[in-house]
């Protein structure tokens, strides 16, 4: 199972640039996160729907991507320390399984000195950074250039408009694939366990054009949800429905809720547009 998962998490970073990003406005990444399978349909550029492995908790064991963990069976570090969970083991709390991760302190989060004109190095696949750069004429920096902008050995950048992750190295093509860069994980099932199990919807705040990548957080039902067509232009089909908490709800079916987040009011919608789980928006 592991050879499999990894192989899949390969052809994510080797083809993601490519095939995903056009598809990221529709918030697919969580489902790849998810290790969930994409069902596609003659015509449509996009995946569908996603099958996914059931949600539901058990008493026993715990699932990330597709595989099943075992009471205090760890995770293997390199699924997850990219994304900075590290030493991740399925446990038991008060009668629900989930992941317990060991927190990390990174040099550049405890506020670590760096040598006058020197900068932290980092790794795609790492958390932490790996050392420092000091730039010297002595010796030569690999340099990446991309959209007019530049960066230096060992710099990790965004690409706006993907949900990539690069880091500058000496093996830059100008391309966004591997081994510079890689698709972000989001980990939900370790960080949104109860979520997940309960069928909340995963929501994002992003301006209208950016990809939806990680989930910002998750929305759970309430008895105030009023269940409404909101997209007109769907179809429905009734072989792609949403389950969001109890209910079950046909393509272009969703709500609208105002929420608080730190402090600041924001609206969200949410539509089923690619099952099995809502998607919600800000608007």
């Amino acid at each position: 199972m592991l050879g499999k998962v990894l192989l899949a998490l390969c052809l994510m970073h080797l083809f993601g640039a490519d095939s995903a990003k056009d598809c990221d406005s529709l918030g697919t990444l969580v489902y790849e996160d998810l290790g969930c399978t994409a069902v596609t349909k003659e015509g449509s550029h996009c995946p569908v729907r996603y099958d996914c492995d059931d949600f539901s908790r058990k008493n026993d064991s715990c699932l990330f991507r597709g595989k099943t963990y075992a009471l205090n069976q760890q995770i293997e570090k390199v699924l997850t320390y990219s994304s900075c969970d590290v030493g991740c083991f399925c446990e038991n709390s008060l009668g629900h399984t989930k992941f317990t991760c060991a927190v990390l302190d990174c040099p550049e989060w405890l506020g670590v000195p760096l040598k006058p004109g020197c900068y932290r190095k980092f790794k795609v696949d790492e958390c932490c950074s790996v050392g420092m750069v000091c730039p010297s004429e002595d010796k030569k920096f690999a340099e990446c250039r991309i959209n007019g902008d530049k960066f230096v050995e060992g710099e990790k950048f965004f690409p706006k408009g993907t949900c990539l992750k690069c880091v500058c190295d000496n093996e830059w093509t100008e391309k966004l694939e591997a081994p510079s860069c890689r698709r972000f994980m989001c980990n939900s099932q370790i960080k949104y366990a109860d979520e997940l199990h309960d069928r909340c919807a995963p929501c994002y705040f992003k301006a209208s054009g950016e990809p939806l990548c990680c989930p910002d957080t998750w929305l759970c039902p309430t008895s105030s949800d009023e269940i409404t067509k909101v997209n007109d232009g769907a179809v429905e089909d009734p072989d792609l429905t949403c389950s969001f908490g109890t209910k079950t709800l046909k393509l272009g079916e969703g709500f609208k809720r105002k929420i608080r987040v730190f402090g600041t009011d924001r609206n969200v919608q949410c539509e089923c547009r690619i099952p099995p789980l809502l998607t919600c928006n800000e608007v």
